[in-house]
């Protein structure tokens, strides 16, 4: 069960290891796959790759859209027809769970079309994480206050893993989507990736006070990354 923080989206998520000012998605349109070939999001590199709060402030905006969508499809997987004693008012779920708690045949058939929606604005995100991570171990170093390498040497394999959950459960709504009594399966996975955003969210924000603590024009250290076998960053 993953509890709902009713907040604005406007805060945020991860760390940034390469300068990384996350954009939004275009829009959709009827036109386009369901899942994009290449990310629409865009990187922009500092010069020493040091990690800043700006660059925490951005990736916090980013996953802050993930959570978003999330709760968008676990919404959508959990909708009933409506009985004429029900009010007109529209409410948030208060939590999410990794299982309903009636069969699927209880809910309204998943719209296959909402689903791709959501996702639409989810995966060009999952995408630019993945690269980042790529490219950060193509590059095998950047910069963090001194006295905060060890951690953020930590953080950033953490940071790694969860990304790759986000993509590993990325695809499994891939795959479950458009299935008959499907219900369960897509709301358990939005549960899932919310659940790692959040997870995500605890990294950005120890990184934030790491740097912060730091203070103004801080000495800086250098944190080593061993090359990844994927060595590139736009690969799939």
């Amino acid at each position: 069960m993953t509890a709902l923080s009713h907040r604005p989206i406007a805060t945020g998520l991860a760390i940034a290891l390469l300068a990384l000012s996350c954009g939004l998605p275009a829009p959709a349109s009827d036109s386009a796959p369901a899942r994009s070939a290449k990310s629409e999001l865009s990187l922009q590199i500092e010069e020493n790759d040091q990690v800043t709060l700006s660059d925490l402030r951005d990736i916090g905006l980013c996953l802050e859209q993930i959570k978003q969508q999330a709760v968008n499809i676990y919404e959508e997987a959990t909708r009933k027809k409506v009985p004429r004693s029900a009010s007109a008012e529209i409410k948030d779920p208060s939590e999410l769970n990794d299982s309903l708690p009636e069969p699927s045949s209880a809910y309204l058939p998943v719209r296959p079309e909402w689903v791709v929606f959501y996702v639409g604005t989810m995966e060009p995100i999952i995408h630019l994480f993945k690269q980042d991570v790529r490219a950060t171990h193509n590059d095998g170093k950047f910069f963090v206050p001194r006295g905060t390498g060890k951690r953020f040497h930590t953080i950033f394999k953490e940071y790694e893993t969860l990304v790759a959950k986000l993509n590993e459960h990325l695809s499994n709504l891939f795959d479950e989507n458009g299935r008959k009594d499907n219900n369960s399966a897509i709301a358990s996975e939005a549960t899932r990736i919310h659940r790692v955003a959040e997870a995500m969210e605890k990294l950005r924000v120890e990184s934030f006070n790491l740097v912060k603590n730091a203070g103004e024009s801080p000495e800086l250290e250098e944190v080593d990354i061993a090359p990844s076998p994927e060595v590139d960053p736009d690969r799939d």
